[in-house]
């Protein structure tokens, strides 16, 4: 399965953490997921995987997902 150069796949056998920071902070901006996704030049799929929990972003993805949040980094990532 081809994977996206900014993420990293978490482990099949991982426990799935959903990222409710970041899902709240989509919804608190009031855009859909995909326009998030895609001005942070991310798949949407992607994206939607991010916030499930089962990739892990690149520090670059986290930059670029805050600046269009306009948040934070630490507000919306456990380990940034």
């Amino acid at each position: 399965m081809p994977v996206q150069a900014d993420v990293v796949p978490i482990a099949p056998d991982s426990p799935k953490v959903r990222n409710v920071r970041l899902k709240v902070a989509v919804i608190e901006d009031g855009r859909h997921g995909y326009e998030v996704a895609t001005a942070a030049h991310l798949h949407p799929n992607v994206f939607s995987r991010i916030i499930s929990g089962s990739l892990q972003p690149s520090a670059g993805a986290r930059k670029r997902i805050a600046q269009v949040l306009n948040r934070p980094e630490s507000e919306l990532f456990e380990d940034a």
